[in-house]
Formats: structure tokens, sequence, C-alpha cells
């Protein structure tokens, strides 16, 4: 019996998470995938006075990208940090002068 070999390529590629774009930063600048398999763990960005909303195609709008979304993209490529301003609650009470910040 002869003995056949089978050896299959993994087409990998490097995504680099943009979160200066947006005014944010991220620890991690980039990491290795392989296409059509999960992106797997993703890293948190931050902006002071703001919520990470995730990785998005896009520095506006795009697709969100979390860590079980399928990379479909056959090359090399971008995901930007997005970001929602946080909102507060400031309470006045003019019968004492004093106030609240929620």
């Amino acid at each position: 019996m002869k003995r056949i070999d089978f050896y299959v390529k993994i087409n990998t590629y490097i995504v680099t998470f943009n979160a200066v774009a947006n005014g944010g930063n991220c620890d991690i600048e980039n990491k290795e995938v392989a296409y059509e398999v999960e992106y797997g763990e993703l890293p948190i960005a931050t902006k002071q006075g703001y919520a990470f909303l995730g990785w998005y195609t896009a520095k506006t709008n795009g697709n969100l990208v979390e860590a079980d979304t399928i990379v479909s993209v056959a090359k090399n490529h971008t995901l930007y940090a997005q970001f929602i301003a946080n909102t507060y609650v400031l309470t006045f009470d003019a019968t004492t002068n004093t106030g609240e910040c929620y």
C-alpha cells in the first residue's frame, strides 16, 4: 500500500487594531488570524469619558466584529474601535444650594 500525505495550508493574515482613529488607545496593535476561522479573543480599547462599543470594520458605522465572528477577509485588514460618550446626570437642589453628580 502506498502512503499518501495530505497537507493543508491555512491562510493567515494580520488584523490591525486601530483605536487611535477615534481618539482611543489599545495596548495590542495586531494579531494573526486564520481565514474562515473565528477571530478569537479581541483586545479592549479605552477612551477617557467614553464606553467601548467594540471593533468594527470601518471607522464609523461598519460591521461589528466579535470573538466568534468568522474571518471573511482574505488579506491583512484593520478593525476600528468605536466608542460612545458616557452620560451623566447632574442634580441640583436649589433649596440647599448643593448638588450631586451621578
